[in-house]
């Protein structure tokens, strides 16, 4: 049997993310987030809109969520349910306060199975279960603090960072990260692939930047082996640098969606300046129109008013005529008249 080559297992930034199976992701997700605190790093969802994956963040912590399915992965597990709620693995997140987050948890109403208390020399922590039976495990014991074996490497992973008052995660027994990697490689598409990848190498090339500030500190070191390994650098460096990373991403997104609103209020007042303006211009025609019209009415009337004037003058002057003539009024007397002068 060969024997793993520890010198280059540093080189190739290895990364511990642990990965829950659950029967109803949506729920677990929701729980997660709403009584441990995790937020949603990434959804990933079907054409059905089902959940496929899920990554969920606790501070500098990540775990990986999958649904229970049945393929060639998951016949290799079994689920806190199918043996009387016991769990074959825990995963253990490093808390600075653990009392201060025992107490939230507690108020967010989580079933805590073993309360808070002191573990030995291993600091306090307390552990909890979620809606399906998993085990979570809290404390404020730091296994990147301990003193390290002689013949364990010195450099530690990139992506597990103390958070001075924040969350880092440990993994003490978690279900495997391979396996999920397993899992997503039958139902993810390529491009979320791609994306885990490349997000995979960035971490890396942050770890190859720091290493010089590790290698100094490790030369400062007694021969002896014994000593701590010195990480204050890389632990006050690390969660800067993730969270500048942080800070710029949602200035990004903040700043598109500022640009996309700040368009969408152009173009609606561009709208609303064609609507009103095409109201004001049939408003006028309206006006005009009306205008035209009783411009017309009133010369209507007033030709309606000039031809009854000129009607009851005719009718006044026939009258006078009729009074002054010999052969009286009327028709009768003018046709009277008229035979006679015929005859």
């Amino acid at each position: 049997m060969g024997t793993f080559m520890r010198a280059g297992a540093a080189e190739l930034g290895f990364t511990a993310v642990p990965a829950l199976r659950y029967r109803d992701l949506p729920a677990a997700i929701n729980w997660l987030c709403t009584t441990l605190g995790f937020e949603r790093q990434l959804i990933v969802e079907d054409d059905d809109g089902a959940i496929r994956f899920a990554q969920l963040t606790l501070g500098n912590a990540m775990v990986m969520l999958v649904p229970v399915r049945d393929s060639a992965f998951d016949q290799l597990m079994v689920q806190p349910d199918e043996i009387g709620g016991a769990e074959t693995q825990v995963t253990y997140f490093h808390v600075s306060d653990a009392d201060a987050y025992c107490a939230q948890v507690k108020a967010a109403g989580a079933e805590v199975v073993l309360d808070l208390g002191d573990k030995d020399h291993r600091g306090r922590g307390f552990s909890c279960r979620d809606l399906e039976g998993h085990l979570w495990t809290f404390g404020s014991y730091d296994p990147w603090r301990s003193r390290p074996v002689a013949c364990a490497p010195r450099r530690r992973p990139t992506a597990v960072s103390g958070l001075v008052g924040g969350l880092s995660l440990a993994v003490v027994g978690s279900l495997a990260a391979g396996g999920f990697a397993y899992t997503a490689g039958e139902h993810v598409a390529p491009t979320i692939a791609s994306a885990t990848i490349s997000g995979a190498g960035s971490a890396q090339e942050g770890a190859r930047a720091s290493e010089p500030t590790a290698s100094a500190a490790r030369g400062t070191a007694p021969a002896g082996g014994n000593a701590p390994v010195p990480v204050a650098d890389r632990l006050r460096a690390e969660p800067e640098a993730e969270q500048e990373q942080a800070q710029l991403r949602a200035a990004l997104a903040a700043a598109a969606s500022a640009r996309e609103a700040a368009e969408r209020a152009r173009r609606e007042s561009l709208e609303q300046l064609v609507r009103e303006q095409s109201a004001k211009q049939a408003a006028e025609q309206a006006l005009e129109e009306a205008h035209a019209k009783l411009v017309l009415e009133r010369s209507q009337r007033e030709a309606a008013e000039r031809a009854a004037r000129a009607l009851r003058l005719r009718l006044l002057r026939s009258r006078d005529e009729s009074e002054e003539s010999p052969y009286g009024d009327g028709v009768t007397s003018l046709f009277e008249a008229w035979t006679r002068n015929d005859g």
